[in-house]
């Protein structure tokens, strides 16, 4: 993915500055990496691929990129947009579908059982709590209000992460955009909800917790199973 970076070197002989990853040149062929040493037009503006700078994205489409811009829960995050709504990490992608049609990629990150507890958990707890977390997300289109059917669902456990996705395709961009936030915010609340009693939760969950505890309590103890 390649964007125009905002900042520019001082010199040709100075090939780094701060805030760009790796420099690209442009060809007829596309973007190609190289050294840094290469620069792009008579200035010495140039080509960055650093996912922390949220410019213009090149392959979402635009009439989505423009709904997505206006949405007040979406930000720019390379190559696709993040919901700012929620402490776990949570992003949709949008490719062209067929016809008028676009297809919507939602995907969230939370911590696995064993990295969100600083005590040690069982192999056979684990199996069953993501279990258990897989089957009450297939129910997050209830959770919308526009109609919407999954085109592809999955939970699957990646090192010290979880990760869901929700694959859809919809015609209305603002729905769509409607339906990943919710989508994302449903992630969270299950997860939270379905934290199991008895361990010291760490971290984000632990922040979670604290937030969504009664009465102002401090403790980071998990309340109710999935």
């Amino acid at each position: 993915m390649v964007y125009r970076c905002p900042l520019i070197c001082d010199t040709l002989d100075s090939p780094t500055w701060s805030g760009c990853a790796t420099a690209v040149s442009v060809t007829d062929s596309g973007a190609v990496l190289t050294d840094g040493s290469n620069r792009e037009g008579p200035d010495t503006t140039r080509f960055c691929t650093s996912v922390a700078y949220t410019g213009v994205m090149t392959d979402v489409p635009d009439d989505v990129a423009e709904a997505f811009d206006r949405h007040d829960a979406l930000v720019p995050a390379g190559d696709s947009y993040a919901v700012e709504t929620t402490n776990f990490d949570g992003r949709v992608a949008a490719t062209a579908g067929e016809e008028w049609r676009t297809n919507y990629e939602v995907t969230v990150r939370a911590p696995s059982l064993q990295a969100a507890t600083s005590d040690e958990v069982g192999d056979a707890v684990v199996d069953g709590w993501l279990a258990t977390l897989e089957r009450r997300l297939e129910d997050a289109p209830k959770a919308t209000r526009t109609a919407v059917e999954l085109d592809d669902y999955s939970v699957v456990e990646n090192g010290e992460q979880v990760v869901v996705t929700f694959e859809y395709t919809m015609g209305g961009e603002r729905q769509a955009a409607d339906v990943a936030k919710t989508f994302v915010e449903y992630v969270e609340g299950t997860y939270v909800e379905g934290v199991i009693p008895g361990y010291d939760y760490v971290g984000v969950v632990a922040d979670l917790l604290n937030s969504a505890s009664t009465g102002g309590s401090e403790g980071s103890r998990g309340g109710t199973p999935l």
